[in-house]
């Protein structure tokens, strides 16, 4: 009976629910009756809600999650849908329903995409809501929203014990119990410490004027107790021996942590490391997929993985490498080399590190009077650009010397000077200016090669002979690994190779000739270190003659001469590091 009575009752109001609405429309369509909200549609960015009858309105905008709200006071809700769907560029969906009954309000609720503007304008038997993009309070809300995760991340991975309060406080306890001590210490440091019944005992001491992490440390040592991190702002305090047997039948939890930067296998090492050392037996997966951990530990086990991984998983600084390889003829006078050094410097290194040098190769020159102006630790004046004088301000070596050498350069202005100088009169030509970004740590490799052809025959077994073409490389290869130092000094692993083709050759091709070194030099960001000594030697034979007479034979000796000629030419690259600010 009573089950009866409640499907009666439920189906009496579900009746009026349904039947009042058609009751009020009909009331509107009979004429004098009341207003009716007949449809919401969407055209574009305006939104269009049509009426019997304009009644007054109102709209207004609510956020988290944006919502625009038009309210219809007097007005029956009538459109045939409670919700639908638009996503169109601004709006995501249409709800609508009778809002309130006694008094009549009809509510129209759009669900936005983000924050808009709008205008509200009346058309005949029509309210039109024209829509537009607010883009500052849309950036406003993703920034809030970005803070906000942030603050929430670095919560979570902030390492409490490592960033305990510095400020200096003074202690005087003398038997206190130490869950009161502890108590103390969590508010004045901000920090919520947890301890079971195992922290327990008196403790006395006296200190005056100390950071709190020490004091907070010393107290924890004076009574055999631990901390540990449980989440981002709390503290268990308990003992070794507690802890250790918590570990072994802690509740096990599983986190997938993506790794940004590092490889996620090497990431896991450095964390089992970590579990080793700790005595946890959590487990670690790596998903190559994702660069992703998939770690199964504790609740303690995680947050310490997670502070772990933000701390190394680090975007790596780079390292611009700017290189020149320049030609310069040592014939003409320039057998005599370009000097290393600058004309009236110590070959000590300044104090200021002005100049550091790993060679000094030949004379210094006479001195002329050429200003340096600027340059800090150089003397005010030094000779002029050219043989004589000390020249571009470093040191080709004369002919004797077949070694690869190295010295550093602080500025490069005077440098760009001089070889546009040299360029002018053909005693040297810029072969290429190659630049590679690299990873702080990575090793860059700059090539400046030329593939020579040379011919080969094959005789096969009918005598038959084929000819064919190959090709071998030659030229400059320039490995360099860059490693930047706390200091924003730059350590440089720098191997030149170089490979010059000679006029002798075998049935396999070409003789190479090749040299190459291997260094490590500290320098700092912008300076540029240079490399000499790649030198190739060239012997030619040419022929002059009297055209006709030259070619009669016997005679013609007396009218024809054979020239030998030597040309040397070395390379020098110029390296120069930047760091690559963000």
């Amino acid at each position: 009976m009573n089950r009866i009575l409640r499907i009666f009752v439920t189906t009496f109001y579900l009746g009026q629910l349904f039947i009042q609405p058609l009751a009020w429309a009909q009331e509107g369509s009979e004429g004098g009756g009341l207003p009716v909200l007949s449809d919401v549609r969407v055209d574009g960015n305006s939104v269009i809600l049509d009426l019997n009858q304009l009644m007054p309105y109102d709209v207004f905008s609510l956020s988290s999650p944006w919502r625009l709200v038009i309210e219809i006071p007097g007005t029956v809700y009538q459109t045939g849908f409670s919700r639908r769907k638009i996503n169109t560029q601004l709006v995501k969906r249409i709800r609508g329903y009778q809002f309130k009954e006694n008094p009549l309000i009809a509510r129209v609720v759009l669900d936005l995409k983000g924050p808009v503007d709008y205008n509200a304008s009346t058309s005949e038997s029509q309210v039109v809501l024209q829509l537009k993009k607010n883009e500052m309070a849309q950036n406003r809300d993703a920034a809030k929203k970005a803070n906000k995760k942030k603050s929430l991340r670095a919560a979570r991975k902030r390492d409490l014990l490592d960033s305990l309060p510095k400020e200096v406080v003074s202690l005087d306890f003398e038997g206190a119990d130490i869950r009161d001590v502890i108590r103390l210490m969590s508010e004045t440091s901000n920090i919520n410490m947890i301890f079971g019944p195992e922290v327990s005992g008196a403790i006395s001491i006296h200190l005056k004027k100390v950071p709190f992490s020490e004091a907070f440390k010393t107290i924890l040592n004076l009574k055999g107790l631990v901390a540990t991190q449980l989440g981002g702002n709390i503290l268990r305090i308990t003992t070794p021996n507690n802890l250790q047997a918590d570990k072994t039948k802690a509740i096990t939890y599983t986190k997938i942590i993506p790794v940004n930067y590092l490889k996620a296998d090497a990431m896991k090492k450095h964390l089992q490391a970590v579990m080793s050392t700790s005595g946890r037996k959590g487990t670690i997966t790596v998903v190559k997929e994702t660069n992703s951990l998939v770690i199964t530990d504790s609740q303690e086990g995680l947050s310490q993985s997670e502070r772990l991984i933000s701390k190394l998983d680090e975007k790596p600084k780079q390292v611009l490498i700017e290189s020149r390889i320049v030609e310069i003829n040592l014939n003409n006078g320039f057998d005599i080399g370009i000097q290393w050094e600058y004309s009236g410097i110590n070959e000590d290194l300044n104090s200021d590190g002005s100049l550091d040098e790993f060679s000094y190769i030949g004379g210094r020159g006479q001195e002329g009077r050429i200003a340096w102006e600027g340059v800090t630790g150089f003397p005010e004046e030094t000779g002029p650009f050219g043989p004589g004088g000390p020249g571009t301000g470093i040191n080709l070596p004369g002919p004797a010397s077949a070694a690869i050498t190295f010295g550093f350069m602080k500025k490069d202005d005077l440098f760009a000077a001089t070889l546009a100088s040299l360029v002018t009169t053909s005693k040297a030509r810029v072969l290429s200016s190659p630049k590679v970004v690299t990873i702080n740590g990575e090793k860059a490799r700059i090539e400046a090669v030329q593939d020579i052809p040379f011919r080969t025959a094959t005789v096969s077994a009918s005598g038959a002979v084929a000819e064919s073409f190959t090709n071998v490389s030659a030229g400059i290869i320039l490995d360099v690994t860059p490693t930047i130092n706390a200091d924003e000094r730059i350590t440089l692993v720098i191997k030149p190779e170089s490979s010059f083709p000679t006029q002798e050759s075998t049935d396999a091709g070409p003789i190479i000739r090749t040299r190459s070194a291997q260094t490590t030099v500290i320098i700092k960001d912008g300076e540029t270190l240079v490399i000499g000594g790649l030198i190739d030697d060239t012997d030619t034979t040419g022929e002059n003659k009297v055209p006709i007479l030259g070619d009669i034979p016997i005679i013609g000796m007396f009218f024809r001469n054979q020239t030998d000629r030597k040309i040397r030419n070395e390379l020098l690259v110029f390296v120069t590091p930047r760091i690559i600010k963000d």
